[in-house]
């Protein structure tokens, strides 16, 4: 990081180091907490955007009317599905979702989706997908 004058997310987004220099400790400090953290968070936000716009392809390309994106918290995204009886359209979107989740980037380290249904965020359960 000192020597390259930045450090990068896995899609290049870049941030400087310029206050690793500076003769102010504080200064400095925050600067160092800021190079270590940015390459996660800025990754995991990358990803989530990437995830957010494939999302919303799938949901134009196959689920228009069905299921909408409303809300993203931290590295969770939402949506809101018609409350159908047909649990297969729900497994379908949420197979559909979950892979293309697992598949943003390609990482050495395992990724893990988790799918939960319910009426509103604090009353849902976790959804099995084969």
């Amino acid at each position: 990081a000192k020597m390259n004058g930045y450090v990068t997310t896995l899609l290049g987004r870049r941030k400087d180091t310029l206050g690793l220099d500076s003769p102010n400790f504080q200064i400095r400090r925050a600067t160092e907490r800021e190079v270590l953290n940015f390459p996660l968070q800025g990754s995991a936000a990358d990803m989530i955007k990437v995830a957010m716009i494939k999302a919303d392809k799938i949901i134009e390309e196959k689920y228009k009317g069905f299921a909408e994106m409303v809300l993203q918290i931290h590295d969770e995204l939402v949506f809101e599905v018609l409350d159908e009886k047909d649990d297969n359209r729900l497994l379908g979107f949420a197979k559909d979702i979950s892979e293309m989740m697992l598949g943003v980037f390609k990482l050495k380290v395992n990724m893990d989706v988790d799918v939960e249904t319910g009426k509103n965020l604090a009353d849902s359960d976790k959804l099995l997908i084969d």
